[in-house]
C-alpha cells in the first residue's frame, strides 16, 4: 500500500506538544516525530489534523511502549471513508511513570531504608475532524486533546490543547501542510503554542528522507525552534526507519531507529528512541512496538 512506498520530505511540526509525546506510534517517534504531512499515518492526527482529509481509508492502530521510567499503551482509529466529506480521528493512551523527585515533591518524611516512589498516570484522549474538499486535494482540520496526569504526591491536574492545520495533495508525489498547535488558553505552561509548515515528496517505492521544524510563539528558555529529521527505506514487504529530533527549549537531542513489517494491510512497527547530549542512561531509552490495521 503506499503507506509504505513513498518518499518523503516534510518541514512540518516535529513533536506533539499538546497530547503527551508517548502517545505516538512507533513509525512516527521512529523518524523523530516528522509525519506531520503524511496522508497516510494515524499519528499525523497528533501534529496536523488536517492530514486525515488526504486520503479514504479505515485506519486502526494500537501501541506500547517501555523504557524512559515509564510504561504506556494506547489505540487510535481515522476514518475518512464512511462519511466522504468527513474524516473522523480518535485516540487514548495511558502511561505510568515513576520519575525522579523534584524539589516540590519530596515527603515531608520517610521510613528508614525506604525509598519514596513517585508514581504519574497519565490519560491522554485526543479527537480531530478533517473535512477533504477538491476530490482530496486540500483539507481543514480542527483537533483537540485532554490530558489528565494523576500525580501520586500532588494530586491531579489537566490540561488541554487545541490544534488546527491545513493540508494540500496537488498531486500523489506532492503535499504540504500548515499548522497551529497548543492553540488553546487554559493550557500549562509546558506547551507553549507553536506553529509549522511542511511539504512532502512522494514516489513509488522509494523510501524516504525527512526534515522537520517548528516555532515557538511565546518565548521561554532556550531556542524557540525545534527541529527533527528522518528517513525510510523499504524493502519488499519491510522497512527500515531511523531519525533525529532537537528540542530547542530543553536543549537536547534524541535518536531514532525502527522497523516495520507489512502485508495485505496489516503492519508490525517497532522503534527505538535514545537521548543523548547527556551522560548515558540505558534506562531513558524507549522501545515502542505497534500493530496496525488499515484498508
Amino acid at each position: 500500500m503506499a503507506f509504505r512506498n513513498v518518499f518523503l520530505l516534510v518541514l512540518v511540526v516535529p513533536a506533539s506538544a499538546g497530547a503527551s509525546d508517548d502517545a505516538m506510534g512507533p513509525y512516527a517517534a521512529g523518524q523523530g516525530g516528522a509525519v506531520s504531512a503524511n496522508p497516510r499515518s494515524n499519528d499525523a492526527r497528533l501534529y496536523n489534523p488536517a492530514t486525515s482529509g488526504l486520503s479514504e481509508r479505515y485506519d486502526a492502530q494500537v501501541e506500547a511502549l517501555a523504557g524512559g521510567r515509564a510504561l504506556g499503551a494506547g489505540f487510535s482509529a481515522v476514518d475518512s471513508h464512511t462519511v466522504p466529506k468527513i474524516a473522523l480521528g480518535v485516540g487514548y493512551h495511558y502511561t505510568l511513570t515513576n520519575p525522579p523527585l523534584t524539589d516540590s515533591e519530596l515527603p515531608g518524611w520517610v521510613v528508614d531504608g525506604a525509598t519514596p516512589t513517585n508514581h504519574q498516570r497519565g490519560h491522554d484522549v485526543d479527537l480531530s475532524v478533517a473535512v477533504p474538499l477538491a476530490e482530496r486535494k486540500i483539507s481543514f482540520g480542527i483537533g483537540g486533546s485532554f490530558q489528565l496526569l494523576k500525580h501520586e504526591r500532588l494530586g491531579s491536574t489537566p490540561d488541554g490543547d487545541v490544534s488546527v492545520g491545513f493540508a494540500a495533495r496537488p498531486s500523489e508525489s506532492v503535499a504540504f501542510g500548515l499548522t497551529g498547535r497548543d492553540l488553546l488558553p487554559l493550557k500549562s505552561a509546558e506547551h507553549p503554542a507553536r506553529v509549522g509548515a511542511g511539504v512532502w515528496l512522494g514516489g513509488e517505492d522509494l523510501g524516504g528522507f525527512e526534515v522537520d521544524a517548528s516555532y515557538r510563539v511565546v518565548d521561554g528558555d532556550g531556542s524557540p525552534l525545534d527541529m527533527a529529521a528522518g528517513f525510510e527505506r523499504k524493502f519488499g514487504g519491510a522497512a527500515v526507519f531511523g531519525g533525529w529530533h532537537w528540542d530547542g527549549r530543553y536543549q537536547w537531542h534524541a535518536a531514532s531507529l525502527g522497523a516495520g513489517w507489512h502485508e495485505e494491510g496489516t503492519w508490525l512497527d517497532l522503534a527505538v528512541d535514545v537521548p543523548f547530549d547527556r551522560p548515558f542512561d540505558g534506562r531513558l531509552m524507549v522501545v515502542r512496538l505497534g500493530v496496525r490495521l488499515a484498508g
